[in-house]
């Protein structure tokens, strides 16, 4: 279940990332959303318990956890898109 909205949490990011930053191509939307999933992955099973926290389990539910889970979401699919638009600039 905690997975599940993990994944939900970060295609949301992403697909809102798509809106934002106006992507034009399916690579560039795929790639937002990936980017969201896995940084709601990240974020929700591996850094609470690297900081100390307690990560989201079926058992035990943090909302901390899905916090950080979708700041680092949105962090994630933010350095994407800031690299995609400075190697855009480029060429």
């Amino acid at each position: 279940m905690y997975i599940s909205l993990l994944f939900v949490i970060g295609a949301a990011i992403g697909a809102c990332a798509n809106l934002v930053a106006w992507a034009r191509t399916h690579h560039a939307r795929f790639n937002n959303i990936f980017a969201g999933i896995l940084g709601a992955l990240l974020g929700g099973l591996v850094l609470p318990r690297a900081i100390g926290g307690m990560a989201a389990s079926p058992e035990a539910f943090d909302a901390r956890a899905l916090l950080i889970a979708a700041a680092t979401a949105a962090g994630l699919v933010a350095i994407l898109v800031a690299v995609r638009h400075r190697i855009a600039q480029r060429t």
